[in-house]
């Protein structure tokens, strides 16, 4: 049964060169060429741990996630250089973006999240960035959010809520470009239900399932257009 769920993990792909980002020359030792990610789940992995390592330290990292997260969307590229002057505007410090996104995991709420996307110098209320962060910090019990998350979810919350006690809550900003704060109670209940699903995961496969690598494969099934199987 979770044959095609173990199909999806493995498919996972998602390639990314940190290089192209047009002001990569003003962060020595980052952006580098050598950075480019595989995109496979291994890479996807590593490239979470070196995050984890420097966070409280080197803002540059930041500058790099937030640039991977939109490496696929290039008319929003730009968000990261909104980032970069807002940071360095305020004087944002790295350990204060890794504390803000630490009382998130502890407490994910609303007011949380602002806080992060303040930090960010996001002025509008959307989701997926700030909380890429959340996810990069603390995988094995949050994934990550996007559009094609969101429209999987839209297209199949009902037939695979079936067996679960944590339920898939419809996504309502399916038509704009980001998802915004009215989603974030959906969001909540993708989180809960991604750490239900990692764990009938981790027993039916007696492999280790994060909440994050649930949602890997769900991506990659939205992308390729595949099924998932229905977990007892």
């Amino acid at each position: 049964m979770p044959k095609t769920w173990l199909e999806a993990r493995q498919a996972y792909c998602y390639w990314v060169d940190l290089s192209c980002y047009r002001r990569a020359g003003d962060f020595p030792g980052f952006f580098e060429r050598e950075r480019v990610i595989r995109g496979d789940g291994g890479a996807t992995i590593e490239f979470e741990d070196y995050f984890r390592r420097q966070a409280s330290a080197r803002i540059e990292v930041w500058y790099e996630v937030a640039f991977w997260k939109i490496y696929s969307w290039r008319i929003s590229w730009r968000t990261v250089d909104t980032i970069v002057g807002a940071t360095q505007q305020n004087k944002a410090a790295a350990h204060d973006l890794w504390t803000a996104v630490q009382k998130f995991t502890e407490a994910p709420t609303r007011e949380n999240c602002c806080s992060i996307r303040r930090l960010l110098g996001l002025s509008t209320d959307v989701l997926a960035v700030p909380l890429t962060f959340v996810a990069f910090a603390k995988p094995s019990q949050f994934p990550m959010i996007d559009k094609k998350v969101a429209k999987w979810v839209n297209e199949n919350w009902e037939v695979h809520n079936t067996n679960r006690d944590s339920k898939l809550r419809i996504f309502k900003t399916t038509s704009q470009t980001s998802l915004r704060a009215r989603d974030f109670e959906s969001y909540l209940c993708w989180v809960c239900w991604c750490r239900e699903v990692a764990t009938v995961l981790s027993e039916l496969t007696k492999l280790p399932w994060r909440a994050r690598d649930v949602e890997m494969a769900v991506f990659t099934a939205y992308d390729k257009k595949s099924s998932l199987s229905i977990l007892p």
